[in-house]
């Protein structure tokens, strides 16, 4: 089931790369955090998973939703640590808060199987949806096949109360 999980998340990019390109792309606006978040995803797609680890810490510690991302991703896999899903959880948390699809497909993905927090099939499916609905294109139809094979697990109870989740959910701000 972890290995699994693992699998799915890493089909997030090319190569296992999920930190390239879905992280990528909702970085903070400012330069500096753009140069910060720009150099661990160098360090990162190196291989130097500690130095990568050093330039995200203080971003996501700051609110940034993409380090965040990022740092759940390394604590999940275990890129330059020991795996740690409840950790991992904690971080993607802190980005699906704010409305990182990415961060929100991962903590999904990790209620429906019970890695780093309880087993949540409601919050699954919530997380979920509100990352389908987030989702463009492409990523989105594989988001929206991610919840609907979720949807067949469960009773038409659990998705109501799962979709009235995601209808009062509202990203918070930094």
């Amino acid at each position: 089931m972890y290995s699994r999980l693992r699998t799915t998340m890493s089909l997030l990019a090319p190569g296992g790369r999920a930190i390239a390109v879905a992280v990528a792309l909702s970085v903070a606006q400012s330069s500096l955090a753009w140069a910060d978040f720009a150099q661990g995803l160098a360090a990162y797609n190196s291989g130097d998973y500690s130095a990568a680890f050093e330039e995200w810490r203080p971003l996501a510690r700051a609110g940034d939703p993409a380090a965040q991302t990022a740092l759940g991703e390394m604590y999940f896999s275990g890129r330059g640590m020991s795996p740690d899903p409840a950790e991992a959880a904690k971080w993607f948390r802190r980005a699906a808060d704010q409305g990182h699809v990415s961060a929100q497909y991962a903590l999904g993905l990790m209620y429906k199987e019970g890695t780093g927090l309880a087993k949540d099939l409601v919050r699954a499916y919530m997380w979920l949806d509100l990352a389908t609905i987030l989702a463009k294109g492409e990523t989105r139809d594989v988001l929206a096949r991610t919840r609907d094979d979720l949807a067949k697990t469960m009773t038409d109870d659990q998705i109501t109360q799962a979709e009235g989740l995601a209808r009062e959910w509202k990203a918070k701000p930094r």
